[in-house]
Formats: C-alpha cells, sequence, structure tokens
C-alpha cells in the first residue's frame, strides 16, 4: 500500500512538472471570436496596416491540427497590395494568461495556406511590456508545429518593451504579427491550432508538407 502511495504521489507531480496552459485551441467559435474571446478581427488594431477590410477569422473544421482537435482558427488576409502590409493579429484586451517561470516555451500549430510563401510572423509576448520575438520566414506548406523558447529567444521592445521578457507568474500574450514583403500575393490564408505555453519545445515537423 506504502509504494503504491508513493507511486500515485510521484505520478502527481510528475504530471503538474509537465503542465501545459492552453491559451487558445479555437475548438469553440463562441470561447474566442470576439468580442469576449481572445483574439481581435486583424483589423481591430490601429497599428494594421495594407489590409482590406474583407479580412477575417473564421472557424475550420475540415484543416485541423494533428492530435484529436475538431476545429483550428483560419486567417484570411486581402492585402491592398503586393506588398508591405502588417497585421497585429492581437489578443487585446482579453490577453490569456501563462507562468513563464514554469513553463518557458511557446508553440502552436500553424499551417501555412494559399500564398503564404511572402509572408513572415513572429511572437508577441508580454511581462507588463511588450516584447518582439525574431522574425521568421513561412517557409513551409501545410501544418508546421512551432515554438519559441522563452528563455533563449532574442527579443526586439515593441511599443513600451525594452528586448528583455521578464518570466513569471502573470506573463500574458499580445498578438500574433504577420508581414507582407516584396512581390507577394493579394491574398493569404494561414491556420493556427493548439497554442499554449509549454514545458519544451516540439520537433518541428512539418505534416502533410516539407520545410
Amino acid at each position: 500500500m506504502r509504494i503504491l502511495c508513493i507511486t500515485a504521489i510521484m505520478m502527481m507531480i510528475c504530471s503538474l512538472s509537465f503542465a501545459q496552459t492552453v491559451l487558445e485551441d479555437w475548438e469553440d467559435w463562441a470561447t474566442w471570436e470576439k468580442p469576449g474571446g481572445v483574439f481581435q478581427d486583424p483589423n481591430y488594431s490601429g497599428s494594421t496596416s495594407g489590409l482590406d477590410l474583407a479580412s477575417a477569422w473564421a472557424s475550420e473544421e475540415t484543416i485541423i491540427a494533428p492530435g484529436g482537435s475538431t476545429m483550428s482558427g483560419r486567417l484570411d488576409l486581402t492585402w491592398t497590395a503586393v506588398s508591405n502590409g502588417f497585421v497585429r493579429a492581437t489578443c487585446y484586451p482579453t490577453r490569456p494568461v501563462f507562468d513563464g517561470s514554469t513553463t518557458g516555451y511557446l508553440t502552436c500549430w500553424i499551417y501555412a495556406g494559399a500564398n503564404t510563401g511572402q509572408l513572415t510572423y513572429s511572437w508577441v509576448p508580454r511581462d507588463g511590456q511588450y516584447e518582439q520575438s525574431e522574425i521568421r520566414s513561412v517557409n513551409w506548406s501545410g501544418w508546421a508545429h512551432k515554438g519559441i523558447d522563452l528563455n533563449t529567444e532574442t527579443f526586439t521592445g515593441w511599443v513600451n518593451g525594452d528586448g528583455t521578457l521578464v518570466l513569471s507568474a502573470t506573463n500574458d500574450y499580445e498578438a500574433f504579427f504577420v508581414y507582407q514583403n516584396e512581390q507577394g500575393a493579394v491574398t493569404s490564408t494561414l491556420y493556427f491550432d493548439d497554442f499554449v505555453a509549454d514545458t519544451s519545445l516540439p520537433v518541428e515537423l512539418s505534416v502533410f508538407a516539407s520545410e
């Protein structure tokens, strides 16, 4: 009996040690579509530029991440020109909170859909200030499990940020930034699924795709 109790306690400790915090899973449209949800319309922010009002988030039930997901978030972007567009896909004011001191990583499944080869993107967590990650290319097709290490990532201050992310129990998430680069297409589509604060980085494995 004592051995069984010790085993049970150890299993509980292990499960707590490897806990994830789900920031958004896009499973229930009513819980993440603004108002009252996590992500705002892509045109909501005054920082967004070069984007047509037709751009919007939508629920997606066909193109979903591996692992049991039933719905993803589709970000349809219609640009007003072929370059220099910018989207601040913000969570303001309902930013999801996570404990960066115990998780230390942000991970998300991202599907590169139509006309995304000209796009770059970055992650923007906060410690009360806005800290933008390095800008990365959308250089894959299909699903890929992406992530950043909050302990080693090189951040650049945005608005009031100073380029240093202080990890604590009160970190929150501000936005995904998406950039339209030179010679881009007029429309682009990205899909997002299972966005979590995690205890490790994913193996960057593209599913039905190659990088």
